[in-house]
């Protein structure tokens, strides 16, 4: 028999109690806890399996394209290739000659693949965006490729790093490219990578931020396994992000900072997929083995079990401080400077033109 409270609710009896639990009880299904344990530990150890034979790249996720056909074809390409110059007293005159640019004639090709290194899809996407930054800051940006070994030149008396820095250098000189800009060179024999720059390009491109984009390019190109068309996207995509920002106030030189672009590789995504679900499946099961286990309904006499408290409070009003103090001034002030981002060390190519730069070896 129940009996209604002084909120309206009723008071049930010990054995309207035990019949409602009872009740409650038979409507709820049985709860295996095992089987949800089984299911995380099982989801678990898929996710596990899917970490292991998942491909591990390091490829910046959302710059070159995946070619299910490329394979660089390792054959020399170039039907005359360029061959660079000699660098000595003779015949100066003539190589500065040479180097000059003839007004009228169409600026040569931003992206040369001498070595074929790159796919056509590859080379394709690579020259829509060296000509888009090209032509919107108004400096080449030149990728190119050899191969020394298949050139009719003579590199004996030269190492590798001064036989690259010269055909870089050589290369933008006695092309149609004008005087700012900068050049990259992919070099498989001897095994370099260089930066070249020229005009504006050697006051933007410090001897600090060349070795900067240096680093990006040999951290997501893995240019020792033979991913070459990986090192122009890097490369590219840096000196666009330094030709907007990296400009001091004046626009006359580098500013201090370094700038680097941020990438999401997907090795990063990868691993950043594989531990969310592993928390979500986690959280999951816990979740539902928690809220799915049976529950007693929570039956509470009113009447008998709450109590009630009455607190009065009252504020007093007392008195008012208050305090002056006089503050000191000074005329004194701060200044300070930039230190433009540090400095270019440059050289002379057999034409006489200045350029800076600096590379690697892979």
């Amino acid at each position: 028999m129940s009996q209604t409270n002084w909120e309206g609710g009723k008071i049930y009896s010990s054995d309207e109690q035990r019949n409602i639990v009872s009740n409650f009880k038979d409507s709820v299904p049985e709860f295996d806890k095992g089987r949800w344990i089984r299911i995380l530990l099982i989801g678990l150890a898929i996710l596990l399996v899917l970490w292991i034979i998942f491909p591990a790249s390091k490829h910046p996720w959302n710059l070159r394209p995946k070619d299910k056909n490329y394979r660089p074809q390792q054959e020399y390409k170039a039907e005359n290739p360029f061959v660079a110059k000699a660098h000595d007293e003779v015949g100066a005159e003539a190589r500065r000659e040479a180097a000059q640019d003839v007004p009228g004639l169409a600026r040569s090709p931003l992206i040369v693949d001498q070595a074929d290194l790159f796919s056509e899809r590859d080379e394709e996407r690579l020259v829509k965006k060296a000509t888009k930054v090209s032509d919107k800051h108004a400096m080449n940006i030149v990728v190119v490729t050899a191969d020394s070994s298949r050139l009719s030149e003579d590199i004996s008396n030269k190492s590798d790093s001064q036989w690259a820095r010269d055909y870089a250098d050589d290369f933008f000189d006695y092309h149609q490219y004008g005087e700012d800009g900068i050049l990259m060179l992919i070099s498989l024999e001897p095994r370099q990578v260089w930066i070249s720059t020229s005009g504006t390009g050697i006051r933007l491109f410090t001897d600090r931020r060349i070795e900067n984009m240096l680093d990006e390019i040999f951290k997501y190109a893995d240019l020792k396994s033979g991913d070459y068309a990986m090192a122009p996207y890097i490369f590219i995509d840096h000196v666009e992000l330094n030709l907007e920002k990296g400009w001091n106030e004046n626009k006359t030189g580098a500013s201090d900072k370094i700038l680097k672009q941020k990438y999401l590789t997907p090795q990063e995504t990868k691993r950043a997929i594989l531990i969310a679900t592993a928390i979500a499946l986690v959280f999951y099961v816990q979740i539902r083995i928690r809220y799915a286990s049976p529950k007693l309904p929570m039956l509470y006499d009113v009447r008998t079990r709450a109590k009630a408290n009455q607190l009065v409070a009252n504020d007093k009003y007392l008195r008012t401080d208050t305090s002056t103090r006089r503050i000191e001034t000074s005329s004194g002030g701060f200044g300070g400077g930039g230190g433009g981002g540090g400095g270019s060390s440059t050289h002379s190519g057999s034409s006489g033109s200045s350029h800076g730069g600096g590379g690697r070896g892979f």
